[in-house]
């Protein structure tokens, strides 16, 4: 699987033409096709596109890397370098925290670590509005 970084997102906004070149969605309804609805609300005035809407359905489809991050610690590189297998690391978080959800380092919700079967996931509890994910982005202004 690759990713894109943010000089290709921004040399496809860049590029224009129709949502069906290059990849598109060929004129379909991108959320009949994926089976996911799309935000009903209107955007705030205060926020206005940096894109056309054409350039960003265009972008609808990249696949992004969602990262749960579960914990993080600051430690000097000598200890770093003491780590062995079995070492155990402390982190100053209670187990039963809620775990950021982020899409490109940029957080976007929260949620707590569930059992699938035999895999890890995550229930959702909290999530920033789709305007706000759409600004972290770049996309609004």
């Amino acid at each position: 699987m690759s990713f894109l970084d943010q000089s290709d997102i921004d040399s496809l906004l860049s590029a224009g033409g129709a949502p069906g070149d290059a990849g598109g969605d060929a004129g379909g309804d991108g959320a009949a096709r994926t089976g996911r609805s799309r935000p009903s609300a209107q955007l705030p005035a205060q926020f206005r596109l940096a894109a056309s809407r054409n350039q960003i359905q265009r972008i609808m489809p990249i696949r992004v890397a969602l990262t749960v991050r579960l914990a993080e610690r600051v430690m000097p590189l000598d200890n770093v370098l003491e780590v062995n297998i079995g070492t155990i690391i402390e982190f100053e978080r209670h187990a039963d925290a809620e775990l950021n959800l982020m899409v490109n380092n940029t957080p976007i919700g929260v949620g707590n670590a569930v059992k699938c079967g035999e895999n890890f996931g995550l229930r959702v509890v909290r999530i920033e509005p789709w305007a706000m994910r759409l600004l972290e982005a770049g996309l609004l202004r």
